[in-house]
């Protein structure tokens, strides 16, 4: 499998990675050697790029349709041309009724997995804590500006000749 850095890693849901480690172990699915394509063996062997977040979640919808619920490959077949919509408009899988793959039973559109609630949280957390980092940096650099400038401390003035009575008077030259 994909690396967890890679962008073709699996999805981290147990029952994604359950479906498609199934799929590959029952030989209903198989990857180019780098794990950029995916190929699964159906009516049609169908190759295709592993790198979309959908592919992912077509991997384990077919294998579960196949192992789980026991559709024969031969009846199921992907990216089938859909008449009587948009031109070149495609369904992701369609299981049929006959062998032929004539007589439609099931269609299937994928969409990429959503994340969890919980990973989301995280996210905005870090994000949140690492805008309110650079802020507080800002901060501090317009402080030392101010400071510094007003109090000419790089001149002969020290931090420790001033005294602080309270948050808002001035500092005031120590004696």
């Amino acid at each position: 499998m994909a690396s967890k850095n890679d962008s073709t890693s699996i999805p981290n849901t147990p029952a994604t990675i359950h479906n498609i480690v199934n799929g590959l172990q029952a030989k209903i699915l198989s990857f180019n050697g780098d794990e950029s394509k995916i190929t699964y063996h159906c009516f049609r062997d169908y190759t295709t790029s592993f790198k979309n977040p959908e592919e992912k979640v077509r991997a384990s919808y077919y294998s579960e349709l196949v192992l789980t619920y026991q559709y024969p490959v031969k009846k199921i077949d992907l990216e089938v041309l859909v008449p009587r919509r948009t031109p070149e408009d495609r369904a992701d899988i369609v299981v049929y009724e006959d062998e032929e793959c004539k007589s439609p039973f099931l269609v299937v559109e994928c969409k990429r997995e959503l994340k969890f609630i919980d990973e989301t949280r995280t996210e905005n957390y870090v994000k949140y804590y690492k805008e309110i980092s650079e802020i507080e940096m800002k901060i501090r650099e317009i402080f030392s500006f101010i400071f510094y400038n007003k109090y000419d401390v790089l001149n002969g003035d020290l931090f420790e000749d001033f005294d602080v009575k309270s948050v808002h008077s001035e500092p005031t030259k120590a004696e």
